[in-house]
This record gives structure tokens, C-alpha cells and sequence, in this order.
């Protein structure tokens, strides 16, 4: 459920690791809703990255499986 998600995220943010937002495209704003609610509950270590993954992955960006 949610709660569980909210954990992990929770735990991520917590982490200290750089936390890489993203959408499927330029064209969608989910990962900025995103990011406004990740930083109203605490987060710092955050980054928008606009282009989407499929951008990312094309351009070499480090992708863990």
C-alpha cells in the first residue's frame, strides 16, 4: 500500500543519496508534483532531471538495474 511506498521513500530520503526525478518525457509534470512534495516532507538531496528516462539512457546517464 501507500504507507509501505512512504516508507521507502522516507528511506531513501534519509539515505543521503542524490535522488534523480524523472517523467517518461519533457512534456509531463508528474516528476515535479513530485519533487514539491518530496521537498514539503524533508527531502535536500533532490534533482529534476526534465528529459525523461529514455533521454537519460541515451545519453549514457548511469541506469541500476
Amino acid at each position: 500500500g501507500m504507507d509501505e511506498r512512504f516508507e521507502q521513500i522516507g528511506a531513501l530520503i534519509d539515505s543521503g543519496k542524490e535522488l534523480i526525478i524523472y517523467c517518461s518525457s519533457r512534456s509531463c509534470d508528474d516528476a515535479l508534483f513530485l519533487a514539491v512534495e518530496l521537498k514539503v516532507i524533508g527531502a535536500t538531496n533532490l534533482v529534476l532531471y526534465i528529459d525523461g528516462f529514455d533521454f537519460w539512457e541515451q545519453h549514457g546517464g548511469e541506469v541500476e538495474p
